[in-house]
Parts: C-alpha cells; sequence; structure tokens
C-alpha cells in the first residue's frame, strides 16, 4: 500500500517487530525481529539489509521491514531466522552534514 507520497504505510493491523539500535563503525545501524528468533533460529539467521531510497531516512524503511518479518512469521515455521537492518545512508537522517549535498 502506497500513499501519495510513494511511502510504503504500514498497516495499523500488523504486529511491529522489536526494534535494536547498535553503533557500527560510528553509526546507527536499526535491527529488526532480534527478540522474535528462537534459540535454533539464532543459531542460523539471514540479515536483510533494507536501505530507503534517496532523500529518505531509515524511518522510511521501517514499516517495510515490519511488514516482511510479519509476512515471514504468517508463512509458518522457520528454522533459519530473519533479521531486517537498516540504517540512514551518508548524509541522510541522522548522518545528514549538509544540505546541499
Amino acid at each position: 500500500m502506497a500513499s501519495k507520497n510513494n511511502h510504503f504505510v504500514l498497516p495499523d493491523s500488523t504486529p511491529r517487530s522489536s526494534k535494536l539500535t547498535i553503533n557500527i563503525a560510528g553509526f546507527h545501524v536499526h535491527l529488526y525481529g532480534v527478540q522474535e528468533l528462537s534459540a535454533q533460529q539464532r543459531e542460523d539467521t539471514t540479515v536483510l539489509f533494507h536501505i530507503h531510497g534517496r532523500t529518505r531516512t531509515y524511518k522510511d524503511a521501517e514499516p517495510v521491514a515490519h511488514q516482511l518479518l510479519y509476512g515471514m512469521r504468517e508463512r509458518g515455521d522457520f528454522n533459519r531466522g530473519l533479521v531486517v537492518a537498516t540504517f540512514d545512508n551518508r548524509n541522510h537522517g541522522d548522518r545528514t552534514v549538509s544540505s546541499y549535498a
């Protein structure tokens, strides 16, 4: 589902996954779905990096992460875990240095 400005709009009925923010090399990486992993899934987990588009921030990628993880959980029991990672690209969001760049 998209709004007038082509942002994905997460339905209110979609449960939100857990969010864990870690610092890697001086910038924040946001991990979704870590707390939902079973002990078995923690041993074999895929990390999907979902990066926002031009002029956007990680917050624009966040609804897609929630919807993707919800869809995977609805499909059934998986042996492998899935975590979605997002971050602000250089000079976007929290990493903005110049609005002219």
